[in-house]
């Protein structure tokens, strides 16, 4: 994690490498470190293959954004909260998906 992505990896090694660090957020954010948690989802995102991160890594995808987005939320951090929800609003296949982040981005900004 501490070298960034590294493109060369499989689609395959990446995804587990994605999984790793959702895992490990979730680790985080249950100890409330949640700056750690944070970092942790977002390098998960990055892991995951744009190209192929809405269409064949769905379920991950938005598990990865929807962490990051109420974790951000606790650390009140709308910048990033509002970044994740565009990116979940704009590739979700049903508005059921997208309730978590717009809760979070809500809350956010009721907060500020």
């Amino acid at each position: 994690n501490l070298g960034g992505v590294d493109t060369s990896f499989d689609r395959r090694k990446r995804t587990a490498i994605a999984a790793l660090n959702q895992k490990a957020g979730n680790q985080a954010k249950d100890m409330s470190a949640f700056d750690s948690a944070l970092r942790y989802f977002l390098n998960g995102i990055l892991w995951m293959p744009a190209e192929e991160r809405w269409s064949t890594n769905y379920a991950e995808s938005l598990a990865l954004h929807v962490s990051a987005a109420e974790t951000a939320c606790l650390l009140e951090n709308l910048g990033v909260v509002t970044k994740l929800t565009e990116e979940v609003a704009a590739n979700v296949t049903s508005d059921k998906d997208k309730i978590a982040c717009l809760f979070c981005l809500t809350k956010s900004l009721y907060s500020c």
